[in-house]
């Protein structure tokens, strides 16, 4: 069923927040606390120079059983020149569902800051099984964006980020010191099949010092599933230097045990310099394994290490 567009008639978002209106709640995670914010012709939800705002619970992009999409024209969350947004959290219902948009599930652009992003669903429906794609990448994040984070080291602060149409994740444009971790990236909420974003899990361009990964299994992101054609990877990286990549699991299940192949390479880096991939700590392993074509490729690398990881085998070496 298609919605009743009032808005749309006049071409507008969802929700428009601008001149520095700052600390909003949008939706909260209590009984009733959800909004449903879909079917706009503009953007489902718009934040312009104002800090602070918390969005929680909401269904943006789908009906609201969450198994279908109800289309905003352009991006679900459209975060402009803003600091300190919260797109989610770690307890219950306090995550969003952030699906079936006809642009990105998440933009964050234009100097934009200190944003967190946890416990949500992008891309994919409300059971975590199937793809409600964004139309675009799942969070796409460019133009002087700094310090983002993607998920974290707790438990529920993880998102499931599968199914999009281009990239899971996209940093680009002098976004620097984002930190990824803990995610589920191309493959469904059980992280045993792929739900691929049909282009890289991650992509990086022109954006620095960004951590993928840590040291323990909460810090550990599932990027298998990834891409439908050549070149594209479980994690891409184009002209950017000083990344951190340790623990993550590339091209297997949640368990490290059987293969979910990104379609082309695990790890590829190009043009690129002063990266650690894997570490002297077990946890810090990567495994890099079951891909379609390479473990890890390096085009014009410089100055950066690898080890401690496992390519080729399961995470018991095998």
């Amino acid at each position: 069923a298609q919605p009743i567009q009032a808005n749309s008639r006049i071409g507008g978002h969802g929700i428009f927040i601008v001149g520095a209106s700052n600390n909003c709640i949008i939706g909260t995670a209590t009984a009733g606390g959800r909004n449903v914010i879909s079917g706009s012709q503009g953007h489902g939800v718009v934040v312009v120079g104002s800090n602070g705002t918390i969005f929680r619970n909401n269904y943006v992009g789908t009906n609201t059983a969450g198994n279908a999409a109800i289309a905003n024209a352009f991006h679900g969350l459209n975060i402009d020149n803003s600091t300190g947004t919260i797109i989610g959290g770690s307890a219950a219902n306090q995550g969003n569902l952030i699906s079936g948009n006809s642009q990105s599930g998440v933009v964050l652009a234009n100097a934009s800051s200190n944003a967190v992003i946890r416990g949500n669903k992008i891309g994919i429906n409300l059971a975590g099984t199937a793809a409600i794609a964004n139309a675009e990448h799942g969070i796409n994040i460019f133009t002087n964006t700094l310090a983002t984070t993607i998920g974290g080291s707790l438990t529920g602060e993880g998102n499931l980020i599968s199914g999009n149409a281009l990239c899971g994740i996209n940093i680009a444009d002098n976004s620097h010191n984002a930190i990824i971790r803990g995610n589920k990236i191309g493959v469904n909420d059980a992280g045993l099949a792929a739900v691929g974003n049909r282009q890289h899990g991650i992509f990086l361009a022109n954006s620095n010092t960004i951590t993928i990964g840590g040291n323990s299994k909460l810090e550990r992101n599932i990027i298998s599933g990834n891409g439908d054609a050549a070149g594209e990877n479980g994690i891409g990286i184009w002209n950017c230097n000083n990344h951190i990549i340790q623990g993550n699991f590339l091209g297997t299940n949640i368990n490290g045990l059987a293969a979910i192949q990104n379609y082309d390479t695990g790890l590829s880096l190009t043009n690129s310099s002063g990266n650690t991939i894997g570490g002297a700590y077990y946890m810090q392993r990567n495994v890099c394994s079951g891909n379609r074509i390479f473990g890890i490729y390096f085009g014009n690398v410089d100055n950066t290490t690898i080890r401690g990881n496992y390519i080729g085998t399961d995470r018991k070496g095998n």
